[in-house]
C-alpha cells in the first residue's frame, strides 16, 4: 500500500505521453512512487498573466461562436440533411422553407415562402375537396344536379371576388395581414362546413354560402402569395423561379383529397367522412397559424436576450 503526504515543494514538470499529449497521464509501475503520478496545473495555480490569456481565448471563441452561429448551424446541420432539403438545394434554393431550426424565424425568405406555398396547397385542397364531399353525400341525403352546382360554383364565386379584393386589402393592411385575413376566411369556412347539418334549411344551400366565404380567401390568396413571394427576392431571376415554385404546391393539393378519401373510405363511416374530408382543408391555414405565433415568440425572446 502507498501512503501519500503532503509536499509544499514545487510540483514536478507534466510529462509527456505519447497517448495523452501533454497532458498527466499514469506512468510505468515500474517508477518510483513519487513520479507514479504527474500533475496538471489546477486553475487557481494559474499566474496572473496566464489567468488573463485564458479569459481572453475564452471571451474570443464565445464572441465567434456567437457572431458566426447561423454559419455554424448550416455546415454542422450539411451533414443531417433530408431529402427534402437536398431537393431544394438542387432547385437551387440556399433555405429548406419548411425548416423548423431555431435561427430560420429570422429568415424572412424561408418564412415568405412557407406562408405562399401552404396558402397554395390549402386553395387547391379546398378547390377539390367539395367533388369527394359531394359523391359521399349523395348517398346519405336527397341530392340533385342542382344541389351540387350550387355548392361547386359557390367557391368559383367567391374566388373572383377575393382575388379583385386580394390586392387592394393587401395596400391596405398590408401583405401578411392581409394572407392572415385571407387564411382565416379558409379555416372558417372550412370548418363550418364540415359541421353542416340537415335541417328545415337545406344542407346543401349552408355549404354553399360557406363555400362563397372560403371562395373569397381562396382566390386571396392568387395575388397577395405572388407579390410576397417575389417582394421576398432581390434578384429578379430568383423572384420568378420562387414564385413558379410556390405554385405548383398546388399540384399537392389537388391531389390530397382523393388520396386522402381512398386512405380512409376503409375505416371511416361516410356520414363523418364527407366532414373530415371537407374539414381537412383548414389544416394548412390552423398551421400557418402555429408557425407564425412561434416566430414571434422566438423573435421577442431574441430581443429580450439579445
Amino acid at each position: 500500500m502507498v501512503a501519500f503526504s503532503i509536499d509544499t515543494s514545487p510540483l514536478p514538470k507534466a510529462k509527456k505521453s505519447p497517448q495523452h499529449g501533454n497532458y498527466g497521464t499514469l506512468m510505468s509501475s515500474k517508477e518510483t512512487p513519487d513520479e507514479y503520478w504527474t500533475p496538471l496545473k489546477l486553475p487557481s495555480e494559474l499566474s496572473v498573466s496566464e489567468e488573463k490569456r485564458v479569459t481572453s481565448s475564452r471571451s474570443d471563441l464565445t464572441s465567434v461562436a456567437t457572431d458566426n452561429l447561423p454559419e455554424l448551424l448550416d455546415e454542422t446541420l450539411a451533414y443531417g440533411q433530408t431529402t427534402i432539403d437536398r431537393a431544394f438545394a438542387f432547385l437551387g434554393f440556399s433555405t429548406n422553407p419548411f425548416s423548423s431550426y431555431a435561427y430560420d424565424v429570422c429568415n424572412n425568405k424561408a418564412s415568405d415562402m412557407r406562408l405562399s406555398m401552404l396558402s397554395n396547397i390549402s386553395t387547391a385542397y379546398n378547390v377539390v375537396s367539395i367533388s369527394m364531399a359531394l359523391d359521399i353525400m349523395q348517398d346519405l341525403y336527397e341530392t340533385t344536379s342542382k344541389d351540387k352546382s350550387l355548392c361547386s360554383s359557390a367557391l368559383i364565386a367567391g374566388m373572383i371576388v377575393g382575388q379583385l379584393a386580394g390586392g387592394a386589402i393587401g395596400d391596405i393592411l398590408g401583405r401578411h395581414m392581409a394572407m392572415a385575413v385571407v387564411m382565416s376566411l379558409q379555416i372558417v369556412g372550412a370548418l363550418i362546413t364540415a359541421c353542416a347539418v340537415q335541417s328545415s334549411f337545406s344542407i346543401y344551400a349552408f355549404i354553399a354560402i360557406w363555400r362563397l366565404i372560403l371562395g373569397i380567401g381562396c382566390g386571396g390568396v392568387y395575388p397577395l402569395a405572388a407579390t410576397i413571394t417575389a417582394e421576398s427576392n432581390d434578384d429578379k431571376k430568383d423572384g420568378g423561379k420562387a414564385v413558379a415554385l410556390t405554385f405548383s404546391m398546388q399540384g399537392i393539393g389537388y391531389l390530397l383529397p382523393p388520396i386522402l378519401t381512398a386512405l380512409l373510405a376503409r375505416f371511416v363511416p361516410l356520414r363523418l367522412l364527407w366532414r373530415i374530408i371537407l374539414g381537412f382543408g383548414a389544416i394548412p391555414g390552423l398551421w400557418l397559424m402555429v408557425l407564425r405565433l412561434k416566430n414571434q415568440i422566438a423573435r421577442t425572446n431574441s430581443q429580450v436576450y439579445r
